[in-house]
């Protein structure tokens, strides 16, 4: 499942050594860093809806992707095992497989995402004979759609000054709307911000597609 999520990536990349190089920056990121982690992060970002970072200057922040799916699900995993549900016992060994995984590690929030596919079977099987409380679960996400689907401006400025500051060129040229990214190509603009440390360049917002988009002027 994890390497079908690449699909696409593959059809416009089809060697796969670029690909596991990129995994093992990130292997070799977290065995740098192994020990340093806040091990009570992930319970915190999914029973509380709050994530710290384990960077330095990391500060508490919302997940904005949250829904009341985590903390249920979870619960259940560990249910499921105590009662000796054995109809469930594979999803709950996996999905407590995966969190057990996530805290030997610098957890981030977007690594959940694995563990949702797992969260939302073991509810609806254990719900299938009380569909009011799979309804109510689905109206308590209601809210959180604002979040996901309504474009906000603000937050494309947020990303784009975090990124900035923080060096994150590659990322901060993804933010660029089309026709900006026309004027200037990611080569080039690497090379304007490694040789210009506090820049600055005049930009707008525009939707485009329906998400903001950064416009250089």
């Amino acid at each position: 499942g994890y390497v079908l999520a690449y699909t696409c990536y593959f059809i416009a990349h089809p060697n796969p050594i670029p690909w596991i190089r990129l995994h093992e920056k990130v292997i070799n990121f977290q065995k740098g860093n192994g020990g340093s982690h806040d091990i009570l992060n992930i319970f915190k970002t999914i029973f509380l809806d709050k994530y710290k970072g384990f960077w330095v200057g990391g500060t508490l922040m919302t997940v904005t992707g949250w829904s009341v799916i985590l903390p249920i699900g979870t619960i259940l995993l560990f249910k499921s095992i105590f009662l000796k549900a054995k109809k469930y016992v594979y999803l709950s060994l996996l999905g407590i497989g995966y969190i057990l995984m996530c805290l030997t590690i610098d957890f981030w929030p977007r690594y959940l995402v694995l563990l949702i596919p797992i969260l939302i079977l073991i509810i609806g099987n254990i719900f299938v004979k009380k569909q009011w409380i799979l309804l109510l679960i689905l109206l308590s996400y209601l809210p959180w759609l604002w979040f996901n689907f309504i474009p906000n401006k603000n937050n494309v400025l947020n990303d784009w000054n975090k990124l900035i500051n923080n060096n994150q060129y590659r990322d901060a040229y993804r933010l660029l709307d089309n026709n900006s990214k026309n004027i200037i190509n990611e080569e080039k603009w690497i090379e304007y911000w490694t040789n210009n440390k506090g820049g600055y360049m005049q930009k707008e917002t525009v939707l485009e597609n329906n998400l903001w988009k950064i416009k250089l002027k």
